[in-house]
C-alpha cells in the first residue's frame, strides 16, 4: 500500500453494529457446534478449533467460506484492537476501500485482517489464527497497550 494514498474513514455506527453481529454469530456458531471450551478460552485457540471443525463438517452444513472469514477476520480484528493501538477504519487505497485494523500515529500500520484471514483459511485445515496473530504481534508489538491503559472503547454502545 502506498503511503500517499492512505485515505481512512471512521465506521459508521451501521458498520459498528454489524461488526458486532458479525462477532456475536461467531460465539453463536462456537455454542451451536459445542467448541466453546469448559476452561477460560484462548480466542486464538476457539478460533483455530472453528477452523478445524469447518474444513471436517460437510458443506451443507457449516457457513460458506466468506462468512467464516468474516466471523474470523471480526473476532481476530478486535483482539488486536483489545491488545494494542488499532482502530478499526475503512481504508481507501487509490480505488481499494476495506475494513482493516489502523495503528500508530507517525507512519501508519494497517492490518487488512479479513484478507489475511481468506489467504490463509483453505491450506490450513489444523487452523492457522494463533500461529498468525502470534506473528502479527511480533510485528506491531510497539504498538501494545500497557496494563495500566484503558480499554478501547466498545464498537457499539446503546444510549
Amino acid at each position: 500500500m502506498s503511503e500517499h494514498n492512505l485515505i481512512t474513514r471512521d465506521l459508521t455506527e451501521e458498520e459498528r453494529i454489524s461488526l458486532c453481529d458479525t462477532i456475536a454469530f461467531f460465539f453463536s456458531v462456537i455454542e451451536a457446534e459445542g467448541l466453546a471450551p469448559e476452561a477460560e478460552p484462548d480466542t486464538c485457540q476457539v478460533c483455530d478449533e472453528l477452523v478445524r471443525w469447518w474444513h471436517a463438517a460437510p458443506e451443507d452444513d457449516r457457513p460458506d467460506e466468506h462468512t467464516l472469514v468474516s466471523m474470523l477476520g471480526a473476532v481476530v480484528g478486535d483482539l488486536l484492537r483489545h491488545a494494542a493501538w488499532f482502530d478499526w477504519k475503512y481504508v481507501r487505497d487509490g480505488e481499494d476501500e476495506y475494513l482493516a485494523l489502523v495503528g500508530g500515529d507517525e507512519a501508519p500500520v494497517v492490518v487488512a485482517i479479513f484478507d489475511a484471514m481468506s489467504k490463509r483459511l483453505q491450506d490450513n485445515p489444523d487452523g492457522f489464527v494463533s500461529d498468525f496473530f502470534e506473528g502479527l504481534f511480533e510485528h506491531v508489538g510497539h504498538l501494545a497497550r500497557a496494563e495500566d491503559d484503558p480499554p478501547p472503547a466498545p464498537l457499539f454502545s446503546p444510549e
